[in-house]
């Protein structure tokens, strides 16, 4: 289950996915294959170094997840930057974003395209 960051800051989630050849991979496999784990290693801390280069606050949770790495953002602009110029930084971001309602709390899922225009969110 996701749940909100405990930085009170951190409105916006996504996914950034592991390397294809990473993706999907169950933790014994992960065990047996360095290899592997050296390269999301290297996908991770090249996210944090991109995650540097933003004005808000930028945050990788630090636990294993199947598809990526979760990354919170503090401004919207980031997120979007992120979202734009992830081709050329060479990052698949999984299609959904989630944003801090801030009435309740909760997680508001939307969905979201990328292309030469611009981020459109649905």
């Amino acid at each position: 289950m996701l749940s909100n960051p405990k930085d009170l800051t951190l409105k916006y989630h996504m996914v950034a996915e592991w390397p294809s050849s990473c993706r999907n991979r169950d933790a014994r496999v992960l065990k047996s294959r360095p290899d592997l784990v050296h390269r999301m290693n290297e996908f991770t801390e090249r996210l944090m170094t991109l995650s540097r280069s933003y004005e808000g606050s930028v945050k990788l949770e630090s636990g294993y997840n199947f598809k990526g790495i979760r990354m919170w953002f503090e401004r919207g602009e980031d997120i979007y930057h992120f979202l734009i110029n992830q081709r050329q930084n060479d990052v698949h971001v999984i299609p959904e974003l989630y944003v801090v309602n801030g009435l309740n709390n909760r997680l508001d899922k939307f969905l979201f395209d990328v292309d030469d225009s611009g981020v459109t969110v649905y």
